[in-house]
This record gives structure tokens, sequence and C-alpha cells, in this order.
């Protein structure tokens, strides 16, 4: 198998398990609820232990893939996610149903973790920017279709169906890696270096660090967008669900849509340096327009949402997809395992950091716009100052 088809073949099974534990999982949240007799925001708290689990635990993961190598961790972290989820099967209470959500989110962000770093063990050159580029449309378009399959597995056979789900993907990943997986080829230098070094050498990379968090505003700004907008169009603006789902559509499409640009033809006459700053500035624009739709009429505002939430869709797509390449051709091989554990932490923290923060304040369209808008100024004011030059290769540590 040529290494390029072995780093795709890998990376649906791992994101799979990933995607089946948390965005499956999200449309049995009623159920829960209902089974076990907990307030809403009970249940909401086994997504957020899910986050909050990966991203304590996302260090943790790059240095046992350095020490003990990547397989062993695989293993490792798959028998983890098929234990809480057997622990979520037999809870009897939500405690312990919250301790199997613990486990499933240390394993699972594990698997994600790993499945960031293979690509850059095995590839060089533009054959890693190519894998790693179509790799980020697989992330982006992956939970989506969790969260869709999820709906008719929850709507058949209850809550209880997910875990079973995510059981059979783990074993199913478990025996993959077992039978064909094979531990990337190391380099006798690469061993000298202590997991402790190459966290401190990768600290100091400010650049690396700036295109990480660019990232992770992109994903935080998603993550605020469906937390608030079920709210603004149904309960502030009177809309039916199905306005909702559409909204969602749009902003997946046209993320998907930048995507799919971005590898086929943008990046050929655009340094992804250009781009990533190109579309900061639009993301500020949507920001800005989901701002104004507040002070828009409410026939008049519904339309404005939906121009907002297809150029953030877009806009966010491509930045994010760019400022995470431009942050990994910084990094050598012998630094990725950790450098990964770091990129999947920043994810992970501004993600659950940006969920608490709008869990805390009334869901309105001033602030879903004025996070984002803030998101991206940062972001615009870190690619001016850290500007990097055209040989990206010549950067890594």
């Amino acid at each position: 198998m040529k290494a390029q088809n072995y780093v795709y073949f890998f990376a649906i099974f791992l994101v799979g398990v990933y995607v089946c534990a948390y965005d499956m999982y999200i449309s049995a949240l009623p159920l829960l609820q209902q089974d076990f007799a907990v307030s809403v925001s009970q249940s909401q708290l086994t997504l957020t232990l899910f986050v909050i689990a990966g991203a304590v635990f996302a260090i943790p993961a790059g240095v046992i893939s350095d020490k003990f190598g990547r397989k062993v961790a695989l293993i490792l972290y798959a028998c983890v996610v098929a234990l809480g989820s057997v622990i979520c099967l037999l809870a009897n209470s939500i405690y312990i149903f919250y301790l199997g959500r613990i486990l499933q989110g240390i394993g699972a962000s594990g698997l994600y973790i790993i499945a960031i770093a293979i690509p850059k063990d095995l590839l060089t050159g533009n054959e890693y920017v190519r894998a790693w580029q179509s790799l980020t449309l697989l992330f982006y378009v992956a939970p989506s279709i969790a969260g869709f399959i999820g709906g008719y597995i929850v709507y058949f056979g209850g809550w209880q169906s997910v875990f079973n789900s995510v059981i059979l993907i783990s074993i199913l990943t478990l025996f993959v890696v077992l039978i064909y997986f094979k531990n990337p080829p190391s380099h006798e230098s690469d061993q000298k270096i202590s997991s402790r070094k190459k966290m401190v050498n990768i600290l100091k990379n400010i650049k690396f660090l700036s295109y990480c968090y660019i990232t992770s505003a992109a994903w935080s700004g998603m993550s605020i967008f469906y937390i608030c907008t079920p709210y603004i169009v149904i309960s502030t603006l009177g809309y039916s669900t199905i306005i909702y789902g559409w909204l969602s559509f749009l902003l997946i499409l046209f993320g998907a849509i930048g995507r799919w640009i971005n590898i086929r033809w943008l990046h050929g006459i655009m340094s992804y340096e250009k781009s990533a700053l190109l579309f900061s500035f639009v993301a500020v624009f949507s920001g800005l327009l989901f701002i104004f739709a507040y002070l828009a009429p409410v026939n008049l505002a519904i339309y404005i949402i939906g121009i907002s939430a297809i150029l953030f869709g877009f806009s966010s797509a491509l930045v994010s997809v760019n400022s995470s390449t431009i942050a990994f051709l910084l990094i050598e091989k012998s630094h990725n395992a950790v450098a990964s554990s770091i990129y999947g932490l920043s994810l992970d923290l501004f993600i659950a950091l940006s969920l608490i923060f709008a869990n805390l304040m009334y869901p309105n369209l001033i602030l879903l716009g004025g996070m984002i808008t803030c998101f991206y100024i940062l972001a615009i004011i870190l690619i001016f100052k850290f500007k990097t030059p055209k040989n990206y290769n010549s950067l890594a540590i």
C-alpha cells in the first residue's frame, strides 16, 4: 500500500472512533436526560467532560506515543474508548456515566492526536501537504456525517445503540491496528531527544503556537455558531427547526467547498499565509454581519444570518486548513508526536473555553458575532506579527 493511501486508511478509522464517540452521541442527549432523570445541564455535561478529558490528556498522548511507539499507543487508546463505552452502557447513575465519558474522551483524543501525527511521520514535501489538506476535509465533514447517522441510530435503537456502535468501531480499529499498522521508522538522533526537551522546544516556537491558536479560533467559532444559533433562530426569531437545519447545512457545505477549492486550486496561486490572512478578514466581516442582523427586522435578519453562515463556513474552513498546514510545516519529524498533542490540546482547550463562556451568556447575535470578530481580529494580528518566509520547511525546529 502506498504511504499516502496508508495514511488515509488509518485516518478514517481513528477519526471515525472520535466522531462516533462525540458527534454521533449528541442526538442522544434528550433520551439520556429522560432515562437518568437529570437536568439539561447535567446531560450536557457529558459532552463537556469528554472535551475536557481530551484536553487534559492531550500532552500525555504525545509523550506515550513517543516513548512506546505509535502502535502500542493506538492499541491502548482503542481499548480505553471501548472500556469507557462499556461503562456508559452499564451505568446505573449519571456519575458512573460521567466516568465512562471521561475514559471515552481520553481514548478518542489520543487516537485523534496520533491520526494527526501519522501523515508527518510518513510523508514529506508536497505529498505531505496534499495529504494533510485532504485529511482536514475529512476532519471537517466527518462530524456532520456522524451526527446525521447518529440521529437515525438513536431514533431506532435508543442512546445505548450509539455506545454499541462505538464499541464495534473501536474493536474493529484495534484489529486493523494489530494486523496492518507498522511503527514509522525512527532515527537514532531522534531517540536521543527526550519528550520534555521536545516539549520545551515547541513551546518556544511562538509561530507554531500562534498558528495553532488561529486554527483553534476557526473551530471555536464554529462551536459558538452551533451552540447559539438554535436559540437565536428558534427561540428569538421564531423560526422552525427546519430553518436552523438549513443554516447548519449551509455552514458545512460551504466549508467543505472552501477546503476542496483550496486543495484543487487556491493553494497553487496563493501562499498559505496570504490565504489565512485574506479569509480571516472575510471571517471578521461575517462576524460583523451577525451583529448587524441583530439590528435588522426579523424577516430580513434571517437572510443576513444565512449570508453570514455561508461566508463564515467558507472562510473559517480556509483559515483552519492553511494555518494548520503552516503550523506542521514548522515542525521536524522528531517533534511530530509532541507537536500533535499540543495542537490537539489547543483545539480542545479553546473549544471548551468558548463553550463554557457561551453557556454562561444568553445566546444572541451580538454574542455570536462579537466572539467570531474578536477571534479573527487576534488571528489577523498574529499573522501580521509572525510573517513566515516562503520556504516553510526551513523553519523546522
